[in-house]
């Protein structure tokens, strides 16, 4: 199966550098009382929610944007860039990057273009977000055609909170999160420019809308689907149906490797499971 960026969104993608020891994610893990697996995935989420709040926002000017941020750990530590996806923001890693700021990385997750506090700089920047599946895959991507509408386009300018919240409980079926959490993530979706980059990004994804030009190289480049040759450690859940094997795009990685499978999980598996995902980092850094 081919995988364009259109598509691969899905899992998670883990990829970190080497030269840091770790101790205390499998020492706070062996502290605590693991919950009986009466939930699916429930000895997978130990830990989640544990962290509420955020960091102080940061800006940074970046191309078209003014990038809002937030960050964990030394300035001196080797990076890690965790970016959410839709629909989620910086709350995702609340748990993830305290974890990896304490095994000295530096951490740093940007709210993407039409979450919370980053805007354009311009006025006049086109509000983006830049193979048919089988019919259950295709029942799942219901929103990306209801998207493609005008009601839909209506709909969720008018009902973005309820919406989303659905697709939290429909994505993550066995993740009992709170009103809380969940309202945390929700100011994110306040911004002026959310609507216009969610519904641009669906419809480009299904060919309805244009991208913008000066992305066009990126584009070819991405659709040759060139080898991934850094250590790489990928992430699948529940989420990802039949292809969280991996096994769909295990070629596409040619430098060292590891493919993990979160049962029980679906798909907000940073925020669900913090400790798993953080450790798939971490380890990524030794392969």
């Amino acid at each position: 199966m081919a995988i364009s960026r259109r598509r691969l969104f899905g899992g998670a993608l883990a990829v970190g550098a080497a030269g840091v020891a770790v101790t205390s994610l499998g020492a706070c893990s062996a502290e605590e009382s693991v919950p009986a697996a009466t939930v699916p995935g429930a000895a997978l989420r130990v830990g989640s929610g544990a962290v509420t709040g955020l960091p102080p926002v940061q800006h940074v000017r970046a191309g078209l944007l003014n990038v809002g941020y937030i960050e964990y750990g030394p300035a001196t530590g080797v990076p890690v860039l965790l970016l959410h996806g839709w629909p989620y923001d910086p709350h995702s890693y609340a748990d993830v990057g305290p974890l990896l700021a304490s095994e000295g990385y530096r951490v740093i997750v940007p709210y993407l273009r039409g979450y919370g506090p980053t805007t354009f700089l311009s006025d006049r920047t086109v509000r983006n977000g830049q193979q048919p599946l089988p019919p259950q895959a295709e029942l799942g991507w219901w929103y990306q055609y209801y998207f493609a509408t005008e009601r839909g386009r209506l709909g969720y300018s008018r009902n973005r909170h309820e919406f989303n919240k659905l697709i939290w409980h429909t994505a993550s079926p066995a993740w009992d999160f709170d009103d809380a959490t969940y309202d945390r993530s929700a100011t994110a979706f306040d911004n002026p420019d959310h609507v216009d980059i969610v519904v641009h990004n669906y419809r480009w994804r299904l060919g309805l809308a244009p991208g913008e030009p000066q992305y066009d190289g990126y584009e070819r480049q991405l659709a040759a689907a060139p080898a991934i040759t850094v250590p790489t450690v990928t992430v699948a859940s529940d989420f990802d149906g039949a292809t969280k094997d991996g096994a769909a795009y295990r070629a596409r990685f040619t430098g060292p490797y590891e493919h993990r499978v979160l049962e029980g999980i679906g798909h907000n598996v940073p925020q669900e499971t913090p400790r798993p995902f953080a450790r798939a980092i971490i380890d990524a850094g030794h392969l």
